[in-house]
């Protein structure tokens, strides 16, 4: 699975506003989830691997609304996200799990699509998890669920999925 990142156009929650990523350099504050403002220490910029043709290496589109974005995510598959629901508090042991955006392909829309432009690695101080176009949470440097855990967790999202669609259709 290839590593973090975020493409330079989405947006991050900063005090002044939403900035494009790729506007946003070593020094500037940003939103965090538990720690309130924190400074970047760097951001790194990335290309994407030679054998960019091949899907797997691809950034996932997450749809808006899936992850509380209000337009669409391109995202790294290593990148993490956060999820609340009771799946992620019985596996991580608090409400929210951090897990790669690739093991989420497939729900809610998830899905490949051909990079455009650089990856972006947002690089915090101290691990933490910053505001991306509304109020989806990206993982800067905070650890992911293991592979295996966080597959598990998307199923047990879509298997929800299923049964909020199967109840819905009985009524």
């Amino acid at each position: 699975m290839d590593g973090a990142g975020i493409l330079s156009d989405v947006r991050a929650a900063t005090p002044r506003g939403w900035r494009a990523a790729g506007r946003l350099r070593a020094g500037d504050a940003v939103l965090t989830l538990d720690d309130g403002v924190q400074r970047l220490a760097g951001v790194v910029r990335q290309g994407w691997p030679a054998a960019v043709s091949a899907a797997p290496v691809w950034p996932l589109r997450v749809p808006p609304g899936v992850l509380g974005n209000r337009r669409a995510l391109d995202l790294a598959p290593g990148q993490g996200v956060a999820v609340e629901c009771d799946a992620a508090e019985a596996l991580s042991g608090a409400p929210l799990a951090l897990l790669p955006v690739a093991a989420l392909a497939g729900w809610r829309g998830i899905a490949p699509v051909a990079p455009q432009g650089d990856r972006l690695v947002l690089r915090l101080a101290l691990p933490g998890i910053v505001y991306a176009e509304g109020a989806a949470l990206i993982g800067c440097g905070a650890p992911l669920l293991p592979l295996p855990q966080a597959r598990h967790l998307a199923a047990c999202l879509m298997a929800g999925d299923v049964g909020t669609a199967l109840a819905g259709a009985a009524r």
